[in-house]
């Protein structure tokens, strides 16, 4: 017996609604939740995350490659 299909008329008998699934995800909001869970303790302090930006600023210039080391690891 064969169960692997490619696609739902390959499946004789079996109902399309039961073959097919649909994630329901918000790719906007699964994105900023990743970010916020990797980025929680610099978000507000040196970074801002965007829908499609991540922008690190730094107060002194000394201290931005340490920043964006920082982002980087937690990213």
């Amino acid at each position: 017996m064969d169960i692997f299909a490619w696609k739902p008329s390959d499946m004789s008998g079996v109902p399309r609604e039961l073959a097919e699934h649909h994630l329901n995800i918000n790719p906007g909001a699964t994105y900023q939740r990743t970010m916020q869970r990797c980025l929680k303790d610099q978000i507000s302090r040196d970074v801002h995350a965007y829908v499609d930006d991540v922008a690190v600023m730094t107060w002194k210039g000394s201290d931005l490659i340490s920043d964006l080391k920082e982002t980087f690891e937690n990213l």
